[in-house]
C-alpha cells in the first residue's frame, strides 16, 4: 500500500527558483519553476482550523496530502502556490509524515490567496 492509493489530483506548483528584488522602486518577483505533484486535496476539519493562527482561521483553507514536500515561506522566500478549482492557494504549514505512517506522505495546510495581497512586500 503506497501513497498512490489516496492520490486524486495533479497540481502544478509554482515554486520560486530565484529571489525577487526591487527594480527602480518597484517589486519584481523572482523566477518560478513549475513542479507537478500528485495530491489528495481535502477540506480542513474544525479542529485543524482552530490550530491555525487566529488571523488565518477565517480564510478559505484546504489540506493537501502529497508524496513530495511542498515549501512554505520558512523554506524559501515565497511559499509554493497552486491553482485548485479555479482558486489560488499558498502553502502555510507542512507536516512531514514520511517516517511515522505506513503510507509515507506530507500534509500541507494551504490558504486561498487574495491576489490583491500579492502586492505586499517589505
Amino acid at each position: 500500500m503506497g501513497v498512490e492509493n489516496f492520490i486524486t489530483d495533479v497540481l502544478t506548483i509554482k515554486r520560486n527558483s530565484t529571489e525577487g528584488s526591487y527594480v527602480k522602486g518597484v517589486w519584481v518577483d523572482g523566477a518560478t519553476n513549475d513542479v507537478t505533484v500528485s495530491a489528495s486535496v481535502q477540506p480542513v476539519s474544525g479542529r485543524e482550523r482552530l490550530l491555525l493562527p487566529e488571523a488565518m482561521r477565517t480564510k478559505e483553507t484546504i489540506k493537501v496530502y502529497t508524496d513530495v514536500e511542498l515549501k512554505t515561506m520558512l523554506d524559501q522566500l515565497k511559499s509554493d502556490r497552486f491553482a485548485y478549482n479555479g482558486k489560488d492557494y499558498e502553502v502555510i504549514i507542512v507536516e512531514d509524515w514520511s517516517h511515522d505512517t505506513d503510507i509515507p506522505h506530507y500534509k500541507s495546510i494551504c490558504t486561498k490567496v487574495d491576489n490583491n495581497e500579492d502586492n505586499r512586500h517589505e
